[in-house]
């Protein structure tokens, strides 16, 4: 419905993941971008209009001096 409004969000306190848009009307698509991870591997979850996705990131990956 093209006057429905809907949200996305993401956890409080979880900074690595923005959203844009994090809201809006009618059918749309929802993109993000991810901060690189420079520690532990991190997991969370993006909610779009109820519905929650899984989001992991690896720790990095060094490679060994030789």
């Amino acid at each position: 419905n093209s006057g429905c409004t809907w949200t996305a969000s993401v956890p409080s306190g979880v900074t690595w993941i923005t959203l844009n848009p994090a809201s809006g009307s009618g059918s749309g698509g929802v993109g993000y971008s991810i901060a690189a991870n420079t520690g532990a591997a991190r997991s969370t979850t993006i909610t779009v209009v109820g519905t929650a996705v899984t989001v992991e990131q690896d720790s990095p990956r060094i490679a060994p001096i030789r």
